[in-house]
């Protein structure tokens, strides 16, 4: 499917970009900033410049396109509400949602879908009363930009396009705009409640944002306005309180509304303004939020340790593609944690872990840096590193569904696959492809149908045909023909992948992994963090495959190796030159202080 999105270089616009590639769709990108984006993306992406509030060329992009993502706009808080600043915004928000309508009008062949992003803003002060999609428009500057906003979007409808109406609340992302600016305030332990704090917030976690934005694409029965907020909208104070526990600071200060108005005009009264938004469209339609309150939302974002709602996602992995801003060339402190891919040590050559490596990781341990082995099965060439005295005893073994403690030779920390969601997801394999093979994975042992291949753990459990493991499972391996894997993906990617019960790992033509949603080395990186007390900045990574995609963009800084695929490479602050010790380098250079 080709999807034109504009506003792809924004904090959102970003991540869903890398979203769509990952699923395998065709981007093409409107946008004014065309070397940003070829920057993040590369030639993944079909760079398309122009100015989405004025007519031009770009609009002939949208003719034969399946869908449109219109993310393009001012940011509503990025400055002072000036007079000249308002105006910018209703231009930039009013004349390209009237440019982008204008073209699906003329194009020969229309898209079936549009989604225009809006804002919450619409219902203007709602109190403590649940404002739904059929909760009437409020009153104010930002509730009637929205609605001339959307007025503008129902222009679409009589043209025989699905138009969505994705009204977003305060989205929750490090790097975007509103965590950018209050994650300093509250780390130096200035964090502070604004007025009473009881008016109410409507946020939502930026993954949850771009996976309520794909449903949205892809949900034929969604159309009109759409909520992407979190299920439970949460009131200011606790907002507050719980990023202050989030960042281990303590949070007793309040602001008056007086004091915001003085720096921020206009925007601070949007601040004091009680929004209780409720996703009632996506909930009838079956989406399942990965952060439905503020706890499990600062969980994932700030060195989350045991996430407790399910089911998450990895989404799959899209939220840890290129989405990142650019990695420094330098660490910006010296590393506490390293986190070793094993795909990135064992040189593809030869089958051997790559020189200088076991020198170079024993050296960053002398340094008081804790060496942490990402691996994606025990049994790997790297297995040796895995039970190092030296070595920090943790390691990340099946992408992160296992945390595996060598000194104690069992797991710490293990994320299953939901039963009920195995059983189903196993009868639906069978049916796609009678003849596969499933192998199903513990956190330490292994069950299969038939032999186990090559590289898997010892089977201690055999099954008849049809039958389910009576221990909990850690991954479900389906091996079979290219043509039947093929027809496996295609028969659980709609209940399952999409619906978000599960991540999907492709290997090779022949394999699909199939996880628990949070199965992610990124994920279990933060849980590390969390237990040793370290920030993200003073975590580095050592990457060279696509696995490690949530690595490369989570960690402070990050080197891939030579041979690393590109969106990977992308992703990391140094590309390491194909030398004989490149690893070794890397550590003494970020580390070792050489």
């Amino acid at each position: 499917m080709r999807v034109v999105v504009t506003g792809g270089t924004g904090s959102i616009g970003r991540r869903l970009v890398a979203a769509l590639l990952l699923r395998g769709d065709r981007v093409s990108l409107v946008t004014r900033r065309p070397r940003d984006a070829r920057r993040l993306f590369g030639a993944d992406v079909e760079v398309i410049a122009g100015d989405c509030a004025c007519p031009g060329p770009w609009q002939r992009a949208i003719d034969g396109a399946h869908a449109v993502v219109h993310l393009a706009g001012a940011g509503i808080a990025d400055r002072r509400w000036t007079h000249r600043y308002r105006e910018v915004i209703e231009t930039s928000r009013i004349e390209s949602t009237h440019q982008v309508v204008s073209a699906i009008e003329e194009a020969s062949e229309r898209p079936q879908v549009v989604v225009f992003a809006s804002a919450t803003g619409f219902y203007g002060d709602t109190g403590d009363e649940e404002a739904g999609e059929r909760f009437p428009p409020g009153k104010g500057f930002l509730a009637d930009l929205c609605v001339r906003w959307e007025d503008e979007a129902k222009k679409a409808e009589p043209l025989g396009v699905r138009v969505v109406r994705a009204r977003i609340g305060v989205v929750l992302d490090e790097a975007g705009p509103a965590l950018r600016k209050l994650l300093p305030w509250f780390r130096a332990g200035l964090g502070s409640t604004l007025g009473s704090g009881r008016q109410w917030m409507p946020w939502v976690h930026h993954r949850d944002c771009v996976a309520a934005l794909l449903h949205c694409l892809q949900t034929r029965e969604l159309s009109g306005p759409v909520n992407i907020t979190a299920p439970e909208p949460c009131q200011q104070r606790r907002f507050a309180k719980t990023l202050g526990r989030a960042v281990q600071r303590p949070m007793f200060l309040w602001t008056p509304r007086i004091a915001l108005r003085i720096v921020f005009g206009g925007v601070a009264d949007e601040l004091f303004t009680s929004q209780r938004v409720v996703p009632n469209a996506l909930l009838a339609h079956r989406f399942t939020f990965i952060a439905p309150t503020i706890e499990t939302a600062f969980e994932l974002l700030l060195q989350e340790d045991h996430p407790t709602v399910a089911p998450p996602t990895q989404r799959p992995k899209f939220d840890t593609v290129a989405t990142s801003l650019p990695k420094p060339v330098r660490p910006p402190v010296r590393p506490r944690l390293l986190i070793v891919s094993a795909e990135a040590v064992v040189d593809d050559g030869n089958g051997q872990v790559r020189t200088g490596v076991r020198e170079a990781v024993r050296s960053a341990s002398s340094h008081g840096c804790a060496v942490v082995v990402a691996s994606d099965r025990a049994s790997s060439a790297a297995s040796a590193m895995l039970v190092d005295p030296l070595l920090h005893p943790i390691s990340i073994v099946a992408n992160g569904a296992v945390l595996w403690n060598a000194r104690e030779g069992k797991a710490s920390y293990v994320e299953r696959i939901e039963q009920g969601t195995l059983a189903a997801i196993s009868l639906a394999v069978r049916r796609a492809a009678p003849s596969a093979q499933l192998l199903f994975e513990g956190d330490d042992w292994s069950a299969s149908e038939d032999e186990a291949p090559d590289g898997f753990m010892p089977i201690t459990l055999r099954l008849s045909p049809g039958e389910l493991p009576p221990r909990p499972t850690v991954r479900l391996h389906v091996l079979d023909v290219p043509e039947a894997i093929s027809a496996v993906r295609q028969a659980i990617e709609s209940p399952f992948w999409r619906e978000r019960k599960i991540s999907i790992f492709q290997r090779g033509g022949s394999r699909l992994v199939i996880a628990s949603p949070l199965v992610d080395r990124a994920i279990a990186a933060q849980r590390i963090a969390r237990k040793l007390g370290a920030s993200r900045e003073e975590i580095m990574a050592i990457v060279g495959d696509v696995d490690d995609l949530g690595l490369a963009d989570w960690c402070g800084f990050s080197v891939a190796v030579a041979d690393a695929p590109d969106v990977v490479r992308r992703l990391a602050g140094v590309i390491l030159a194909a030398t004989d010790d490149p690893i070794g380098t890397a550590v003494a250079s970020y580390i070792a202080g050489a």
